[in-house]
């Protein structure tokens, strides 16, 4: 039948349910109200039939409707992603700078958004830095004022990444005022996520010895879960990334009483 001039149909709970997976298969977010105009039913139903699928893992509820889950085994080589989400991660590494001033201990994490931090830094932090990024390291030797500890471990190729049992017993002795931290995926219910298990431990014992531990993600990242989970993000002070976080993230990770920090694109033209 028609209604306004638009064709209604009813469907099976279970055929409606695989034609929503569909829905999300092709759409990250799909809502509440659009959802029950197309299959013509009530916003009670096709919240039963949201529930449903988030039991079966196949999205995540959030209010107003839901998002696909977005789990990812690995990521792109290091150069590939430097070059990616470039202007975004330049005004988060910016935002990041402007957050730390006055601290004097840091600890710099592996990853492009903080390489570009890094760059940021070069010219402007005094202070102590540890990190476990030779990269990291390599970018602020120049600096003759600033004291640099780099953790040994394992050499992770492409990001330059140390990590095992040599960086975490550094780690365990080393308090910091602030911790900034990359990620593989940052989602306000699976937590901090990354790709490489060997690096957790690093990230765990940081996090537990840092007065502040922000995460510098992003938006692409938010929402995406990678392969292990670092820790909840409940167990963080907060998030840094870029105005082109959804809505339904920014209300999830507001929800957890955590810190949201939003770097605004500069406008175009």
């Amino acid at each position: 039948m028609t209604e306004n001039g638009k064709e209604r149909h009813r469907t099976m709970p279970a055929e409606r349910r695989l034609e929503i997976s569909e829905m999300f298969a092709n759409k990250r977010v799909v809502r509440i109200d659009e959802l029950a105009e197309r299959f013509d039913v009530s916003r009670e139903t096709i919240r039963r039939d949201l529930i449903t699928l988030e039991d079966r893992g196949v999205i995540e509820r959030v209010h107003g409707g839901g998002i696909r889950h977005e789990i990812a085994s690995s990521e792109p080589p290091f150069e590939e992603r430097l070059v990616q989400q470039a202007e975004e991660k330049e005004a988060i590494a910016r935002l990041a700078a402007d957050l730390i001033a006055g601290a004097h201990t840091v600890f710099l994490d592996v990853g492009t958004s903080v390489a570009r931090l890094v760059e940021v830094l070069r010219d402007t932090f005094s202070g102590d830095v540890i990190t476990n990024s030779i990269l990291a390291a390599q970018m602020l030797a120049p600096r003759r004022d600033l004291s640099v500890l780099l953790t040994g471990g394992r050499l992770r190729h492409g990001d330059l990444a140390l990590s095992g049992p040599n960086a975490v017993a550094t780690l365990r002795d080393v308090f910091v005022e602030v911790a900034l931290l990359g990620s593989g995926g940052v989602d306000a219910e699976h937590g901090l996520t990354d790709f490489y298990p060997e690096e957790i431990d690093s990230r765990r014992v940081v996090i537990a010895n840092a007065n502040r531990s922000l995460v510098m993600a992003d938006s692409t990242k938010i929402g995406k879960i990678a392969t292990h989970r670092v820790v909840p993000l409940e167990r963080l002070t907060g998030v840094i990334t870029d105005d082109g976080i959804s809505i339904e993230h920014q209300t999830a990770i507001s929800g957890l009483d955590i810190e949201l920090h939003i770097a605004p694109l500069p406008e175009s033209g």
